[in-house]
């Protein structure tokens, strides 16, 4: 799709405001601000203390989701996985646009999404030199930062001057780091060359969990 106000840029069916993004392909609308609520170690407080179970702290996350009132909504729910599926299609590089960030040893544009009842997850892209994920391998949420997926409809979006988010095409991450890690172990004889190699690949699949969105 062409943005109207400029031929020479593509854009996504995401159009944002400034608290919400509205994915015209759904009728969905998320709030931005991922943090909006807090990050996991305040959300997940009384874990870290002992003093609740993740299940209980995740119940009463949503239990305050539902009762949130923000950007003309009041029907407000924690995503599920297939709704953050849908999301991605657009390209984790337009979702860096459509989403406010956490800024850790890397960008991170992730969240704690419904996987169950009571079950959180996290689901999200980082920033480290490429763009990487979906990532689903995440660690601890109680003691990394990590935010909240928040979203509600499918509907019309709340009245708000939107406009489009720009398209992001990000770089499959094993074709950037691949050809660098693949030099070191050019002077090995060639069967333990194309082991090495095949164990690298193994091992970014296993350590970032990826599905790679590739520029077509």
């Amino acid at each position: 799709m062409t943005n109207s106000l400029n031929p020479n840029e593509n854009v996504t069916e995401l159009l944002e405001s400034d608290d919400t993004m509205y994915d015209t392909r759904t009728g969905l609308v998320w709030i931005r601000d991922l943090t909006h609520l807090g990050t996991t170690p305040k959300l997940f407080a009384k874990t870290i203390e002992g003093a609740a179970t993740l299940r209980g702290d995740f119940l009463r996350l949503e239990e305050q989701v539902a009762q949130l009132s923000y950007a003309e909504s009041s029907s407000w729910r924690i995503a599920t996985k297939s709704e953050l599926e849908e999301l991605g299609d657009a390209g984790g590089g337009s979702l860096f646009f459509a989403f406010a960030r956490t800024q850790g040893l890397y960008e991170n544009l992730a969240g704690v999404y419904k996987a169950g009842p009571g079950e959180p997850a996290v689901w999200g892209y980082q920033y480290r030199n490429v763009l990487v994920g979906p990532i689903e391998r995440w660690g601890d949420l109680t003691q990394t930062d990590y935010g909240v997926w928040i979203v509600s409809g499918p509907g019309q979006p709340p009245s708000a001057d939107w406009k489009p988010i720009p398209e992001a095409r990000e770089p499959h991450v094993e074709q950037v780091v691949m050809p660098v890690v693949a030099g070191t172990v050019d002077a090995l004889a060639p069967q333990k060359k194309k082991r090495a190699l095949r164990g690298i690949r193994v091992q970014f699949g296993h350590r970032f969990g990826y599905r790679a969105a590739v520029s077509r």
